[in-house]
């Protein structure tokens, strides 16, 4: 079966949980079922957001500890 793409616009404080959480959707055989690709605005922030995220490190301030294992 095919992966579906998806694009997540901005990874910020609602774009990124939602990219984590689609991208931890997966069928019965416990395979994936989308390929997510989120998008940042190519500036300091969104820079720093992309580095962030690239480099494993959880971008955001959260005390959700199930959001950030899944990240």
């Amino acid at each position: 079966m095919k992966k579906i793409k998806v694009c997540v616009i901005g990874q910020g404080f609602v774009g990124l949980p939602m990219s984590i959480a689609v991208s931890n959707v997966s069928n019965k055989n416990n395979k994936p079922l989308f390929d997510v690709i989120g998008l940042e605005k190519n500036d300091f922030k969104g820079n720093k957001l992309k580095n962030e995220i690239e480099n494993y490190n959880f971008p955001l301030i959260t005390g959700d500890k199930k959001l950030k294992s899944k990240f």
